[in-house]
């Protein structure tokens, strides 16, 4: 999933660059968001929050989580 504006406008979180994207696993409640820039992992982000109503919500909410660590990662790599 391309993750630069897949939930834009729901929060403030910076879009995310073209080249990053966002793949979502579940396992029960627990989510894992596996974050990639041009196919390669960076991190993984997981959440299991008992207030997901369904998948949706969870992508949602690790897409916006997503991308504001990649801009805080974009950013101390700067200078």
């Amino acid at each position: 999933m391309n993750i630069d504006k897949a939930s834009a406008g729901l929060t403030d979180a910076p879009l995310a660059p073209v080249d990053w994207t966002m793949d979502l696993t579940q396992s029960g409640k627990h989510y894992t968001a596996e974050v990639r820039r041009a196919g390669v992992l960076m991190c993984r982000i997981t959440s299991a929050l008992p207030e997901y109503t369904d998948q949706a919500a969870a992508r949602r909410e690790l897409a916006d989580r997503a991308r504001i660590w990649i801009h805080e990662f974009l950013a101390t790599r700067s200078g």
